[in-house]
């Protein structure tokens, strides 16, 4: 029983989040999406990497542009999540606010 009204109130909390500010909340989860992916990514192009250089004996420029752009968007995605985050935080705290000012009313 608590876990369904654990997930009851998840989802009414998700649904005011997402009420508060629609393209903050889809900005923010687009950015953690990719904030989760570029760990794996950034292995597979290393992978990459070493595969040609072991099988090519050449340099690849590319794949080492490649990584080093996964590398600054791991280093962007952080404070940039922060900053989402705080905007989201504000937008739902007036929602909140403007929510119980019209159930006093």
């Amino acid at each position: 029983m608590k876990i369904i009204k654990a997930s009851q109130t998840f989802v009414w909390a998700f649904r005011q989040v997402f009420l508060a500010s629609p393209l903050g909340f889809l900005a923010l989860m687009l950015i953690v999406l990719m904030q989760g992916f570029i760990p794996g990514l950034s292995l597979y192009v290393i992978r990459g990497i070493i595969d040609w250089v072991i099988e090519n004996h050449e340099f690849p420029f590319i794949l080492i542009g490649l990584w080093g752009g996964l590398f600054l968007a791991e280093i962007v995605t952080g404070p940039v999540v922060a900053i989402l985050r705080l905007q989201l935080n504000e937008k739902i705290l007036a929602h909140c606010h403007i929510a119980l000012m019209e159930k006093t009313n």
